[in-house]
């Protein structure tokens, strides 16, 4: 029978590789993925011995210690993909708050291009009945 802590692993490894692609610069990526590989294939190496020896330590006694032990063991990686989402949750609400104020800066800036483009309006001249901005005329 499987582990259940086994099972979820290829789950959190997937989760934790999309936050640290959100973290790194694109030329890290390689960086990143051999970091990656390298802890996948080192974790077997890890707990598959660690358990075998706390379930035939706590046979007789708790026969589930192991899996108290694994799920104690996955709290600190999800208290931090709780706060590498809250980081990049903030992160976003800070960027589309910077958005809306440059937006509103330019509608502001539009609104006041307009009002300074209408009050330095000149005359301009009509000729059959067509309004010519362009033309100026000749007269001092």
């Amino acid at each position: 029978m499987k582990n259940p802590i086994e099972s979820i692993i290829p789950l959190i490894i997937v989760i934790l590789k999309h936050f640290k692609y959100l973290q790194r610069a694109f030329l890290e990526m390689g960086k990143v993925n051999s970091l990656f590989g390298v802890s996948e294939s080192l974790m077997p190496l890890v707990y598959g011995p660690m358990y075998s020896s706390i379930y035939a330590t706590t046979m007789n006694t708790f026969p589930g210690a192991f899996f108290i032990v694994g799920g104690c063991m996955t709290i600190p990686a999800v208290f931090g993909f709780l706060w590498l989402y809250t980081e990049h949750r903030r992160d976003r609400l800070i960027k589309e708050r910077e958005m809306k104020a440059k937006a509103n800066d330019e509608e502001q800036d539009e609104k006041t291009t307009k009002v300074l483009n209408i009050s330095e309006r000149k005359e301009s001249c009509t000729a059959n009945g067509v309004e010519n901005m362009a033309f100026e005329t000749e007269r001092l």
